[in-house]
């Protein structure tokens, strides 16, 4: 039942999708604390301890990789980017085949109706 896997899908779809904004979000807010603490960081002076934008994106970048959380949030977003791919593919695929039996019913009826009429 073409109709009903397609709207099956659709909704899996929009609930990985929605899953991944989730993991989005939580990225974005781990780099933002992240962000924060390493803008505040002062020298002895009362300095920024990272005195440009480039050193202080560095070290953003080397504490996110070294944190275990965002690790896993980075990977459960990975695994909902890929199960997006793969339900986009098959609910593609779906409403491809969905067409074609479309086409195929119209032939079809159009012969009948053809050959009694």
């Amino acid at each position: 039942n073409y109709p009903a896997e397609i709207e099956a899908d659709a909704i899996y779809l929009a609930q990985v999708v929605a899953e991944r904004d989730a993991s989005k979000r939580h990225l974005e807010e781990i780099e933002d604390q992240i962000s924060a603490e390493v803008i505040a960081r002062k020298d002895d002076n009362g300095k920024p301890y990272y005195s440009n934008e480039t050193l202080r994106g560095i070290q953003i970048r080397e504490r996110c990789r070294q944190s275990g959380t965002y690790k896993n949030w980075e990977k459960q977003l990975e695994a909902k980017e890929a199960a997006r791919v793969l339900v986009g593919a098959k609910l593609e695929r779906l409403r491809n085949e969905f067409s074609v039996w479309k086409i195929e019913e119209r032939r079809r009826i159009a012969e009948m109706e053809a050959v009694s009429g």
